[in-house]
């Protein structure tokens, strides 16, 4: 009897992998807010949300003015609203100033004239 309770098959338990979880005790939530330097918004990007929400503006006025055109009377003058600013960029300059060729252009245009002339 004790044989085969020995030698007879079993399910094992298995466990699955621990979810590996960082945990910093020096910005909880539950203690403080993290502090804004750590998620500041890359400027373009909040430019062209901006630059969305500016064409989502202008849309509607379009179509409000399109409204009214077409319910105006022909002898009635129309008024349009002022255009809304467009919003400016004032983030960082986007293209870094290069001051020597890239390693994939091996010739400048002084060194082309040279080689054509």
């Amino acid at each position: 009897m004790e044989r085969d309770q020995l030698t007879k098959r079993r399910p094992m338990e298995i466990q699955g992998p621990r979810l590996y979880q960082t945990f910093s005790k020096q910005y909880s939530t539950s203690t403080k807010p993290a502090p804004q330097e750590k998620f500041q918004i890359d400027p373009l990007t909040l430019h062209t949300i901006r630059l969305l929400q500016h064409i989502r503006k202008m849309k509607n006025l379009i179509q409000q003015v399109t409204v009214q055109h077409e319910n105006a009377k022909p002898d009635a003058e129309l008024t349009f609203p002022p255009a809304l600013p467009v919003p400016e960029y004032s983030g960082p300059d986007s293209k870094p100033k290069v001051t020597k060729p890239f390693s994939h252009m091996p010739y400048t245009r002084e060194r082309l004239q040279r080689i054509v002339s």
